[in-house]
């Protein structure tokens, strides 16, 4: 790939970042100063994560870690100070909920060895496609060395903790789904968000166990911090996003182009040199004046202080 073609990669990467981050910067606003997300103010029990990751098993909570264009710019924004951001953003796939609303997620270590398996096998008349999916594979068994192509926890799920200072491989660097959950529950917060009434009336409880909760019964309700909550604001404002972006795909072509845009395609093929180049001795290292894939058009909105 000439440097034309990088940069026309770039740019359709960007117009669409643009494009959902500029709705999600105005839905966030709206939510921020209306507060539609609020603690309890009566509750009394508390909450400690004590690390038993049935979060990060998939099977266990039927769903994938879904990754927003908010999670994406974060890490294009992290190219040069993070070594695995390319891996970051070629390691992922598209999802759909069960309400219809299509994204992207980080699949299991068993699903992205059985699809990239597949997909090294379908692609013989093109190695360098195949070189880039082995790659991949190779280096998240790299950053995760206990990564087993059985498992249904997530790809960077470790089950020893001395790795990091929990399970997560990538825990400073982790999706805003994971820095919600479990807060995101009703259990925590109460929505007053218009149209929301149905969705928050969900009483399920998260998988955490009850050695979790200190000081009372989680039906109870549980308090929650003010970086919690802000945590749970953005990350259901991210998932607010995805909802418009279908609506308006069903009543408008451009936005139907610009939802229906392969980013995993996308990704692969602008980092495919960053990936193979993680296994170097020496490191590939952009030159600092070329136009690199920094997210370079649009900017995340700024935070309201609460």
């Amino acid at each position: 790939m000439n440097e034309d073609e990088e940069d026309e990669i770039r740019d359709i990467i960007n117009t669409w970042l643009d494009a959902n981050m500029e709705i999600f910067g105005e839905i966030l606003e709206e939510w921020e100063e209306n507060e539609y997300v609020q603690p309890y103010s009566y509750s009394k029990t508390q909450f400690k994560c004590n690390d038993c990751a049935k979060c990060c098993n998939f099977s266990l909570s039927n769903h994938w870690v879904w990754i927003y264009p908010y999670d994406m710019v974060k890490w294009l924004q992290k190219l040069d100070d993070e070594e695995y951001s390319p891996l970051f953003l070629s390691a992922i796939f598209p999802v759909e909920d069960l309400d219809g609303i299509s994204g992207y997620g980080l699949p299991s270590q068993k699903e992205i060895s059985i699809r990239y398996e597949e997909m090294i096998r379908e692609n013989k008349k093109f190695p360098i496609v195949q070189k880039t999916l082995q790659a991949i594979l190779r280096n998240l068994k790299r950053l995760n060395p206990d990564f087993d192509p059985t498992s249904n926890y997530c790809i960077y799920y470790t089950p020893n903790p001395k790795y990091n200072s929990g399970h997560c491989l990538i825990y400073k660097n982790r999706p805003i789904q994971c820095q919600a959950y479990p807060f995101d529950y009703p259990q925590f917060t109460k929505f007053v968000i218009p149209g929301y009434k149905e969705e928050i009336q969900d009483e399920e409880l998260p998988l955490c166990p009850s050695s979790t909760y200190i000081g009372g019964d989680p039906k109870d309700k549980v308090k929650i911090s003010e970086d919690s909550i802000e945590n749970v604001i953005i990350e259901k404002a991210n998932y607010k996003t995805s909802v418009v972006i279908e609506d308006w795909s069903k009543k408008s072509e451009e936005w139907k182009k610009i939802k229906d845009l392969d980013l995993c395609d996308l990704f692969l093929q602008y980092f495919h040199k960053d990936i193979l180049a993680l296994e170097r001795k020496t490191k590939y290292i952009k030159d600092k004046n070329q136009k690199s894939a920094k997210y370079m058009a649009g900017k995340r909105p700024a935070r309201k202080k609460r």
